[in-house]
């Protein structure tokens, strides 16, 4: 199955129209994919973020916003910058990966069977192209958020920096929704993911 990326360098000649915000997947993704495919069409269907401004971001868009978010957060916060870059190799997601892949956005794209995983690509790029602040540790570190059923000891060891928990530089940009269930705080990056996401359909 081959779709449209949500996000492509440069303007798309074509004329997409927003018709739905359908917020958080969780685990429902694949299943609501297969749903547009039906309805829409393969490739006649996208995912964007559209800022309350009118603004439409695909995918690189979001991308930015993410490194922009945790470069400035590190700037805020040198000392945690350089714990984290003096002790660990990089950070992955839900999955561990491969140095080179953690700086893809496009690693883990659309791939079967598993969540889009990308927030911690725009934490590597923030340390280490944007504030030149190289990994000099052995191991890897996990950057997720931990699941509140379960004791703090143990957490994935980046918990700290999970997305749902750096402010979003540009917050006036942010679309003002509730979620049920909602782990991210209000203002933050998956807050802007989440809040500006639709889906648009070819005019």
């Amino acid at each position: 199955m081959t779709k449209e990326k949500p996000c492509e360098k440069g303007m798309s000649k074509v004329n997409w129209i927003t018709v739905d915000r359908p917020g958080y997947f969780g685990k429902n993704r694949e299943v609501q994919e297969k749903l547009w495919d039906e309805k829409y069409g393969i490739g006649n269907w996208r995912l964007a973020c559209q800022t309350p401004q009118g603004i439409v971001l695909t995918y690189d868009g979001v991308i930015q916003e993410y490194i922009e978010g945790y470069a400035e957060y590190f700037r805020l916060h040198p000392d945690e910058a350089k714990q984290i870059t003096e002790s660990f190799a990089y950070a992955y997601d839900k999955e561990l990966v491969t140095k080179e892949d953690a700086f893809d956005p496009y690693a883990l794209y659309q791939k079967p069977g598993k969540a889009n995983q990308f927030h911690h690509v725009a934490f590597n790029i923030a340390l280490e192209r944007v504030l030149k602040s190289p990994f000099k540790g052995s191991e890897p570190i996990k950057v997720r958020a931990g699941k509140p059923e379960t004791p703090i000891e143990k957490w994935p060891a980046g918990w700290k920096w999970h997305p749902g928990r750096i402010p979003c530089v540009h917050p006036e940009t942010i679309t003002n929704r509730e979620f049920p269930n909602q782990w991210w705080e209000k203002d933050s990056i998956e807050d802007f993911y989440q809040s500006n996401k639709v889906l648009q359909i070819k005019g």
